[in-house]
């Protein structure tokens, strides 16, 4: 049996946001009989009604989760189906990430949040041996 807890979320973002407007929270902790897939965990709740929520975080998958569908059955059972989101759940790392930007859309030259550096780098090689005749020659131009 795995021990977990869930935390159980009004999302009023966009999928695509990396940080969610998260309300409404409320907490369930419960046991499973059966294994959990990672990415996209089914979950059956009891005694609380799961309509009210869209969003969850398992705090022993470290991750969040969206609420995809919800199946209610008799004497009070939900099963919730989620989705990793992916962007929320990694959102630290991927505010602490470096990158390059090479292309976008809508772009404007005066807008000058981003420290951009641009360079060219040449370098040349001097071919000691000349080419002659016997052997093999295999010459490789990189963007030329």
């Amino acid at each position: 049996m795995y021990q977990y807890t869930i935390e159980l979320y009004k999302n009023h973002s966009e999928n695509n946001e990396l940080i969610k407007n998260l309300t409404d929270k409320r907490v369930i902790n419960g046991t499973s009989r059966s294994t959990v897939d990672l990415l996209n965990p089914v979950i059956t709740l009891s005694t609380i009604n799961v309509n009210e929520f869209n969003y969850c975080y398992v705090k022993e998958l470290k991750r969040y989760y969206y609420i995809v569908k919800t199946i209610i059955q008799p004497k009070g059972i939900s099963v919730i189906y989620l989705n990793v989101d992916v962007l929320m759940t990694y959102a630290e790392d991927i505010k602490a990430s470096k990158g390059l930007i090479t292309k976008q859309r809508d772009y404007n030259p005066y807008y000058d949040e981003f420290d951009v550096e641009s360079k060219t780098m040449l370098q040349r090689y001097d071919f000691d041996n000349v080419f002659d005749d016997k052997g093999d020659f295999v010459l490789v131009a990189l963007r030329g």
